[in-house]
């Protein structure tokens, strides 16, 4: 029998259905031996083909002629979740890290790593021409709370009895590419340049090679990522107790659907989880066709008082916040009284229209001017009070059209105002939405984009299949690393400017961005630009975040980059050298997050080919001045980013810009998760990765582990994954396809029963009667399976994935088919035809 490895669950339990995850112990991650740092390869060709790719029918043919086992894939190898790799963060030329798919761990040794940072490049020429041709978009995206990864370091905290130590210029924070001279006495800054005194409370002397004594016992000099503790005129607004308001529907739909029901369930499981209780406070509102309010009696055997407003067309708050909130440590008492009330009076109501925007002022207006988040619970639209909206009749006629762009607008700007108002007050929004019709989050979203609240969207709740998932992105929400009241800025070595940020609500143009909060499953793009001549053989990226955390701390989290100069001589390609350090899930963010907004004021049509044209303007660019000999009917891709093109194919088959008609709450809440998730998400959201499970239990890895086996280094051994396409499901085969939001268990139709009893305990398909779990059983193949499903979830951070299980030719089967993404679909070309699409536009482009 195997070893079976245990991960631990998240604490909670689920209203429906009644079986629960039980606690298991936490994961001890080993030490890793130190291994090179791996090099891209030169580029190879994917496939002859001939020049007249650009016609449809020849563009069949040799797609059907390429080798769809070569052209370029993420690949997860086996071998490698047996060992990671242990990535150094030290400078390097022509650095580059892992990318996001990767088993690695992180050694931070000078610049950021990669899971908090990316950088679009690694090296950038020392003339702006040089990076405007490869037409690489240059920029960062940062995932600043970003948890580590087991056998990685927190990072470090940093407090000074002193102000902190910057550039007395740019204001740069102290980092390891400071220059230390004069004995000690004097630094010159990495980012621009200028000479400062050393205070003499931080004075060290030098050791050799001008390395201050202190070096190693000083994080600000040694490593890219740290925090300081701000001093106190760091501090504008004396943040107290965090206040989180929960606003839960309570009408006919949300009763009989068992939402209602999970939600209290749920809230009330993970009271005990969240963090610093004694400095976190709740409160709850309920509303239907009204609005209730509850205050707690003195004496907890009598009811509490309700006060019901009536008035939907403007705000009235009838109680002050401190008689509806209560502490979570010291009034757990109150609290879990006030839960078994609610949960009582969860019973169906007639069906009643909704004041969503007068639900949301109420509770604005409630906890302003303090600092804290609105968790809203609905299902309806807002068809009443502040910001009412007509409910809107699709016309499918619309879809393709030059109108349809008016689809994803808001009817009105009642929420963008009170989102603003929000933000303003450090107060964000998230919205847990669970509507089977036409909610009309085009209208709603900015409240949750323009504050950095997070969107939640259930189009078909049904306990059973969702009630785990509800579950755990409310305890994921309530137990995360939150940092409120926040302001980020990029400072740039000279010839480098901050452009703009990419958030969940758009491009905004300022130099520091304010934020309500931002948390753990968030990234910011930051697209930058080289506007003049760089001097020297490096340039330099500081990212700052000033903020305050769940505990009270007003901090400083900072990371540095380095970024290697290249110039034109006779031994360098300076064009081959950018390319050679792109970072692929960088590029992919950036490029995405600056188009996908276009689609409030463009024609879908436009923005799929905006961003179709970006991907070959680098393509033409990698052949033209790297590979300009190469014949012409061979497609180059550059190695650092050849997988680019499968994940822009795949972007065009998500429901965010594909043809035809589409849901349109569906297209605004893919293009949230796609401004808002992190690298790991959006890389299975876009390309998900396959496993063949029905025989997993058998393959032997490095002559030494089976997969689905705890591994010398403790780790779970992953099997290798497969292309997504259906060529390579096989009729007696079951599957895991992890695509970010789900763990899905595809079950073919001729599974053999031996199979079925190993992995299910059942006979046959037809006796899986559970379709959200694989059931605990004492074999190997079904220890293996929840191993690999365990190790996935760890791997992927964030919220706990659920289990779906999936019968093949079944009512839900397309949910695992449509996510094929290699294959062609409806309209949608395979990956095979769309490269050979790719290589006929960069030939029309000219050589």
């Amino acid at each position: 029998m195997q070893e079976r490895r245990q991960l631990p669950y998240l604490k909670g339990r689920i209203a429906m259905p009644e079986a629960q995850p039980q606690p298991q112990p936490p994961i001890q991650q080993p030490s890793l031996p130190q291994t090179p740092q791996p090099q891209p390869e030169q580029p190879r060709p994917i496939k002859e083909m001939k020049s007249e790719l650009n016609k449809a029918p020849e563009s069949k043919k040799n797609a059907q002629r390429i080798d769809t086992e070569q052209i370029p894939r993420p690949i997860i190898r086996a071998e490698e979740s047996a060992q990671y790799l242990q990535f150094s963060t030290q400078p390097v030329p022509l650095y580059h890290p892992p990318q996001t798919h990767s088993f690695f761990v992180t050694k931070d040794e000078g610049n950021v790593g990669p899971r908090l940072m990316r950088t679009t490049i690694y090296a950038i020429g020392n003339e702006s021409s040089i990076l405007n041709q490869t037409e690489i978009p240059f920029g960062v995206v940062v995932q600043p709370l970003q948890e580590p990864f087991p056998g990685e370091e927190d990072v470090p905290l940093v407090q000074f009895n002193h102000d902190p130590i910057r550039c007395n210029r740019c204001k740069a924070y102290v980092n390891p590419f400071f220059q230390f001279i004069d004995s000690g006495n004097s630094f010159i800054c990495n980012i621009c340049k200028a000479k400062n005194p050393v205070p003499m409370e931080y004075y060290s002397p030098l050791s050799q090679g001008n390395q201050r004594a202190n070096k190693y016992m000083s994080p600000e000099l040694h490593k890219g990522a740290y925090e300081i503790v701000a001093p106190n005129d760091y501090i504008k607004k004396k943040i107290e107790n965090i206040l989180i308001l929960f606003c839960i529907e309570i009408s006919q739909r949300t009763v009989s659907k068992g939402i209602y029901k999970q939600i209290i369930t749920s809230i009330q499981s993970t009271l005990d989880s969240i963090p610093f209780p004694e400095r976190t406070d709740i409160a709850f509102i309920t509303f239907d066709s009204r609005i209730q309010f509850y205050n707690i009696p003195q004496n907890l055997n009598s009811e509490p008082q309700i006060i019901v407003v009536s008035e939907l067309n403007e705000a009235n708050v009838p109680l002050p916040l401190d008689k509806l909130f209560l502490n979570v440590q010291n009034d757990k008492e109150k609290i879990d009284y006030m839960l078994e009330k609610l949960e009582k009076y969860g019973v169906s109501n007639k069906p009643h229209s909704i004041a969503v925007g007068t639900v949301l002022t109420n509770a604005y207006n409630l906890i302003a001017p303090r600092t804290g988040r609105i968790l809203y619970f609905g299902s309806q639209a807002p068809t009443s009070g502040i910001g009412k909206v007509t409910l809107r009749r699709i016309d499918q006629k619309l879809f393709g059209s030059d109108e349809e762009k008016n689809l994803y607008k808001p009817q009105n700007q009642e929420f963008i105002k009170l989102g603003e108002l929000c933000q303003r007050s450090h107060i964000s929004t998230d919205l847990f939405i669970f509507s089977e019709d036409h909610f009309d989050l085009a209208t709603v979203a900015p409240i949750s984009n323009l504050t950095g609240g997070q969107i939640y969207f259930y189009p078909q709740f049904h306990p059973v299949v969702n009630g785990t998932e509800l579950h755990y992105q409310i305890y994921r929400n309530l137990t995360r690393a939150y940092a409120y009241d926040g302001v980020m800025t990029l400072r740039t070595s000279e010839g480098i400017i901050l452009q703009s940020y990419i958030t969940s609500s758009g491009i905004r143009e300022v130099r520091d961005l304010e934020l309500s909060n931002i948390n753990a499953d968030q990234s910011i793009g930051i697209l930058l630009k080289q506007d003049e001549k760089i001097v020297g053989n490096e340039s330099y990226l500081q990212y700052a975040l000033l903020y305050t955390n769940q505990a009270g701390q007003r901090l400083i989290r900072v990371f540095n980059q380095q970024i290697q100069v290249v110039n034109k001589n006779n031994a360098n390609n300076p064009w081959h050298n950018i390319f050679k350090t792109a970072d692929m899930d960088a590029i992919l963010l950036l490029l995405i997050r600056k188009f996908l907004p276009n689609i409030l004021t463009h024609q879908l049509k436009l923005v799929r080919q905006q961003i179709f044209d970006a991907l070959v303007a680098m393509l033409h660019s990698y052949r033209k001045y790297c590979s300009s000999n190469s014949p012409t009917g061979q497609l180059i891709l550059p190695d650092a980013i050849k997988t680019l093109p499968l994940f822009i194919q795949a972007l065009n088959k998500r429901d965010i810009l594909k043809w035809g008609v589409v849901r349109v709450d569906n297209r605004i809440y893919e293009q949230h998760l796609l401004l808002y998730q992190t690298f790991n998400y959006v890389n299975n959201m876009l390309y998900p990765k396959l496993y063949q499970i029905h025989d997993c239990s058998q393959i032997l890895i490095d002559e030494k582990y089976y997969v689905g086996q705890v591994g010398k280094e403790n780790d779970i051994i992953i099997p290798n994954n497969l292309a997504i396409s259906i060529e390579k499901i096989k009729s007696n085969g079951v599957y895991i396809l992890d695509c970010s939001e789900y763990i899905f268990v595809y079950v073919c139709n001729d599974v053999s029963p031996a199979t079925m009893r190993e992995i299910f305990g059942v006979q046959n398909m037809n006796d899986i009667v559970n379709i959200d779990e694989i059931p605990q059983l004492d074999t190997d193949l079904n220890q293996t399976v929840n191993n690999i499903i365990d190790a996935l979830r760890r791997y992927s951070g964030g919220a706990y994935q659920p289990v779906k299980i999936i019968k093949q030719n079944s009512t839900s089967s397309s949910q695992f088919t449509c996510k094929l993404f290699e294959d062609d679909w409806q309209t949608e070309k395979s990956y095979g035809e769309y490269l050979c699409e790719i290589h006929a536009a960069i030939l029309a482009k000219g050589i």
